[in-house]
């Protein structure tokens, strides 16, 4: 196995476990309860997504690239920054989407269902 072949399976190890931690079941599990917008979905089900970082406070989330865009998993649903250029952080797209402010489940809810 080459060098790079193993890099990839060693990063979506790492995404798999990252997920687990956030959600405590498969993505697939969550999709079927949370369908993403359908580019996202398509690039989900060809396996073109990586779980770049998990926050476990404000309620928790995941931030994920699918394919060349980027989601936000919430308990509730799936949030949508938008175009973002480089490589964000968590921190970044919470801020983006003015989440640093909301800690209360109800609000990241109802701003998960839009």
């Amino acid at each position: 196995m080459s060098e790079r072949n193993q890099d990839l399976r060693a990063q979506r190890h790492l995404s798999l476990r990252r997920w687990r931690a956030f959600a405590g079941r498969s993505l697939m599990e969550y999709v079927g309860e949370f369908p993403p917008p359908p580019h996202a979905l398509e690039e989900i089900v060809g396996g073109d997504w990586e779980v770049l970082e998990v926050d476990h406070g404000h309620g928790g989330a995941a931030l994920l690239r699918c394919g060349a865009d980027y989601l936000v998993a919430t308990p509730y649903g799936w949030l949508h920054p938008g175009p973002i250029r480089g490589q964000p952080t968590l921190a970044e797209v919470r801020a983006e989407l003015g989440l640093e402010r909301y800690h209360d489940p109800l609000v990241l809810e109802r701003l998960s269902a839009l």
